[in-house]
């Protein structure tokens, strides 16, 4: 088999071939790997695991080499370097980064979070067609201007902020800057928390590491797609839906829209295509969920405290 790469260009396969076929093998073309039958395979050390895709094509790991997907009866497919997972670019109140790891790993190249939030599931497959809907408009705004922005304007914002009223610029750089200042809220605030103003972990909150790593970070997001819409204006196409709305009861009462019919979402849920991922706590019972692990949530007055997650599945 003959085949042509150039980074971000059309694969073109020279020569036909069935794909598909339960244990169909990847295909290297230099640098590059073409998985059969949306398998998906990681490059990445820490995914040291195969991937069956849904027509039972299967691919397994290997060092240093470049992720692509390959539909059921294409002769070409577009290949994209696969890029390490970004860190948060803004801290949000009940985000998955820290366990976006530990989800079944995505088996469509688009990769859907109808509450956007921090994106953190997106965030671990930048390369990924991403598309975001969010219903908060501040949150819109805030990835809206992510997404555009140009690295030069960010190293430019302040290092030291008071208030961030006394910020110059669009209101979604001073949006940006609040949740930093604050971690893990669920809106951003006007000034330092105790924490950010003790100093004690400095690279942890607004300042020059945090600028250099956002600057660094935007231009693996302009391919991203985000719209100001409620979760069911989603295109219902198949894809990797990761769906992390504000939990039902107490824990998710921290939002500013967070008005949701449970039962409609549950039905929403089961209609679309492609691979369900849906996040809750233990106790909701709008679909079969199953326990799914303990993460470490934003500690509280008593100290420390932990979420016990669960987990719907299903690929249609």
């Amino acid at each position: 088999m003959v085949c042509a790469a150039e980074d971000g260009k059309i694969l073109s396969v020279h020569k036909k071939f069935s794909i598909g076929e339960p244990g169909t093998a990847p295909i290297q073309c230099g640098k590059w790997i073409v998985c059969m039958g949306w398998s998906v395979c990681s490059a990445r050390q820490d995914r040291s695991r195969s991937s069956a895709g849904r027509d039972g094509g299967a691919c397994s790991t290997r060092d240093s080499a470049i992720v692509s997907v390959l539909p059921i009866g294409s002769t070409s497919v577009y290949a994209t370097p696969l890029i390490d997972r970004l860190r948060p670019f803004f801290c949000y109140f009940g985000g998955k980064w820290r366990s976006a790891r530990r989800y079944p790993f995505p088996q469509y190249p688009t990769i859907v979070e109808p509450f956007a939030g921090g994106a953190g599931y997106a965030l671990h497959y930048p390369e990924r067609r991403v598309e975001l809907y969010e219903a908060d408009p501040i949150i819109f705004e805030l990835w809206s201007y992510l997404i555009k922005v140009k690295q030069s304007e960010i190293l430019r914002l302040p290092s030291v902020v008071e208030h961030v009223d006394d910020v110059s610029g669009p209101e979604a750089a001073r949006s940006l800057i609040g949740f930093w200042l604050n971690k893990g809220v669920a809106e951003p605030k006007k000034t330092p928390s105790v924490w950010a103003r003790s100093g004690e972990r400095p690279n942890s909150f607004w300042g020059p590491a945090i600028k250099e790593r956002i600057a660094a970070q935007v231009p693996s997001i302009r391919h991203w797609v985000v719209k100001n819409r409620s979760y069911e204006l989603a295109r219902n196409v198949r894809s990797t839906w990761f769906i992390d709305p504000p939990y039902q009861g107490e824990c998710g009462s921290s939002y500013r829209y967070r008005s949701i019919d449970y039962g409609a979402l549950g039905e929403w849920c089961r209609g679309l295509q492609g691979q369900i991922l849906v996040c809750e706590q233990a106790g909701a019972d709008w679909l079969p969920f199953q326990p799914f692990r303990t993460t470490k949530a934003t500690p509280g007055s008593r100290g420390r405290s932990y979420s016990r997650e669960v987990l719907w599945a299903a690929t249609r």
